[in-house]
């Protein structure tokens, strides 16, 4: 449904794709849009992401190189197959969801997140946000922490002993945030409370134990 959804939306003109342009008319990158497609250029020359020069996200560079790989220069290509690989986001707000309330809450959220990408794609010229058709960090930011904030509540709530591989997950994925961009280092700190959080819920609800640390 999200990627159906996003795809359909016709991409509007913005600041980072200000227009089709020749020698195909597609949206070229402009702006940080151009500085990240550039980075994912030189690596699939052998030349290594960002020419080898220091770069805050070398790993959404690495995935716009995959992107390149699979569907070639094509801008409009890669960015379907962008949409495709970030529509996972509305399905890990819908397990969020089920995890700490519902089904029906999951879907709600999971459902908030398609409408909220879609109007922001149809609504970019004149509200400059950032959405999953812009070679841009932040939906895939988004993607992963929802990832690691789902392998934290599973932590809080599984037995550690039976389920010992899960902050081994959690590390990486939020590894992975941070390479993909920087500011994700404040999950570090929810990350290292889990381990109290999950010992706390062995004599309490886990959501109390959450309500607690929040307090605290």
């Amino acid at each position: 449904l999200a990627a159906g959804l996003w795809l359909a939306e016709p991409q509007q003109q913005s600041f980072h794709a200000p227009r089709p342009s020749p020698p195909t008319y597609e949206f070229y990158p402009f702006s940080d849009f151009t500085s990240y497609d550039l980075g994912s250029q030189f690596a699939l020359i052998g030349q290594g992401l960002n020419n080898n020069l220091l770069t805050d996200k070398p790993l959404y560079m690495l995935f716009l190189t995959i992107l390149h790989l699979v569907g070639g220069q094509s801008v409009r290509i890669v960015i379907s197959l962008q949409v495709l690989v970030l529509a996972i986001f509305p399905v890990m707000l819908f397990l969020i969801g089920r995890e700490i309330h519902s089904r029906g809450a999951g879907i709600l959220v999971a459902l908030l997140a398609i409408f909220k990408e879609r109007n922001a794609i149809a609504a970019v010229l004149d509200i400059q946000v950032s959405h999953a058709k812009l070679m841009m960090t932040e939906v895939p930011i988004a993607l992963l922490i929802s990832v690691s904030v789902l392998l934290l509540i599973k932590w809080t709530k599984r037995d550690s002993l039976s389920f010992a591989s899960l902050p081994f997950w959690v590390g990486g994925t939020i590894g992975a945030a941070v390479l993909m961009r920087a500011n994700a280092f404040a999950l570090l700190p929810l990350a290292l409370l889990t381990p109290f959080l999950a010992r706390a819920r062995s004599d309490w609800n886990w959501r109390r134990a959450l309500a607690l640390a929040a307090s605290a």
